[in-house]
């Protein structure tokens, strides 16, 4: 039988022979399986099991992550590093971290990245029966979680570059007041339609350079904060609906986004219905309009549809709602 080992540190994977598991191995207090269907489970019989850390892409099973087709961890494991985790597992389409615990991790930039066929991650949830449908959805969803905590998070930059089969994605809730990079985060999530930032506070100073570079497709954004979370003005620069990408908030709250920080470069409306939430349609009541004979700037029409230079008419330019006579 011929043996690939794969030993950095304390963490070993082992080939196995044909029509057996994948590979076999450990990770500080961990144990690693790879089975024939590409099912990385990751478990332990130690009640404060620990993984081990790694450096760079060196994750403990980067030798066979394209082999990976969905990640489980089956009992409680600390996490010390998420940096470059699944970074490249092209065929990896389902990961479950319900059981993972992420308190003393600082480090997720590229968790993610370059998983082209990732699909959905769920990171710990309790789902209402209202919301039982979610979870037989394209996306990432995130409620309530007491694992994946980032309070000690500094970077996420790059976390999801390159997931190309994202639809949607839920960061509900998510503590990131210490992240400082951002930069990449969701860069090539050409298939984004759909994002909750529902109480997303980001700091100042952060970097969101090219955070949401190349989603093409990201029309809808939501967040039920009654007053506006702190996003810098950049967040949505790098955007490439901004503008047109419509915003649902909660009732009352129309003048509020209208003029907050970062907001402003996404399409709100006014309120349309009497639902909890804002239903995003054409209506009246539109503020902030002006009145311009050309402009340099992007420039859509109010139906969405991008056009070399402004029409008569209501139009988006530079996610500003302007009016030309």
């Amino acid at each position: 039988m011929k043996c690939i080992i794969s030993m950095i540190g304390t963490m070993m994977l082992t080939a196995m022979p044909a029509f057996a598991n994948i590979a076999e191995g450990t990770s500080g207090d961990c144990n690693l399986v790879i089975d024939n269907d590409g099912n990385l489970n990751v478990s332990s019989e130690n009640d404060n099991a620990v993984l081990g850390t790694w450096e760079g892409d060196s994750a403990p099973w980067s030798n066979y992550k394209e082999a990976i087709t969905t990640v489980a961890f089956s009992t409680p494991v600390n996490a010390q590093t998420c940096t470059n985790m699944f970074n490249g597992c092209s065929n990896l389409k389902a990961v479950y971290l319900d059981n993972f615990y992420t308190n003393d991790v600082t480090d997720m930039s590229y968790m993610f990245a370059n998983c082209t066929s990732l699909e959905v991650v769920e990171f710990g949830m309790t789902v209402s029966p209202l919301d039982e449908d979610a979870c037989f959805s394209k996306g990432v969803f995130t409620a309530y979680r007491d694992n994946f905590l980032t309070s000690n998070v500094t970077s996420m930059a790059s976390m999801f570059d390159g997931c190309k089969s994202l639809q949607s994605f839920s960061i509900t809730n998510l503590d990131v007041h210490s992240v400082m990079d951002f930069s990449g985060m969701f860069a090539d999530c050409i298939a984004f339609e759909s994002m909750d930032m529902t109480n997303l506070t980001v700091h100042k100073n952060a970097n969101v350079e090219n955070m949401f570079s190349n989603c093409k497709n990201l029309m809808s954004i939501t967040n039920q904060s009654v007053f506006p979370s702190e996003l810098e003005d950049a967040t949505f620069m790098s955007l490439p609906t901004r503008g047109v990408c419509s915003v649902d908030l909660p009732m009352d709250c129309f003048d509020d986004y209208a003029t907050a920080k970062g907001w402003k470069y996404l399409f709100i409306a006014n309120e349309d219905g009497d639902s909890k939430n804002m239903s995003l349609q054409v209506t009246t009541g539109i503020s902030n309009m002006a009145v311009v004979d050309d402009a340099k700037a992007a420039v859509f029409t109010f139906g969405g549809e991008r056009v070399s230079a402004p029409v008569k008419g209501l139009n988006i330019i530079d996610g500003k709602k302007v009016m030309v006579k």
